[in-house]
């Protein structure tokens, strides 16, 4: 079971080398780089679930979450089943 550990610490710690300079050159923090990715997969999140899931405190996921959407990489929709939420939704 270490072993399998350890060869999944080497190839993250690999990827991250690879990943780190485009990601700077878009201007994407790790933390924005890991919303992006959760909502691509699940296509929509609601915004509280998203910042819980990230361990982001939701004050800080708002700002983050605004970056995003200013940069048009996210979307703010309303939730039609409940207008308090607010739905997170990748772009094109």
């Amino acid at each position: 079971m270490l072993h399998i550990l350890e060869l999944l610490s080497r190839v993250n710690s690999l990827l991250m080398r690879k990943l780190l300079p485009i990601i700077k050159e878009e201007g994407l923090s790790n933390t924005e780089i890991l919303i992006l990715w959760k909502v691509r997969k699940r296509k929509k999140y609601r915004a509280t679930d998203l910042a819980r899931e990230t361990g982001i405190s939701p004050s800080t996921f708002t700002g983050i979450f605004d970056r995003l959407v200013a940069r048009g990489l996210l979307s703010r929709v309303n939730d039609k089943q409940d207008r308090r939420s607010v739905l997170v939704q990748g772009t094109p």
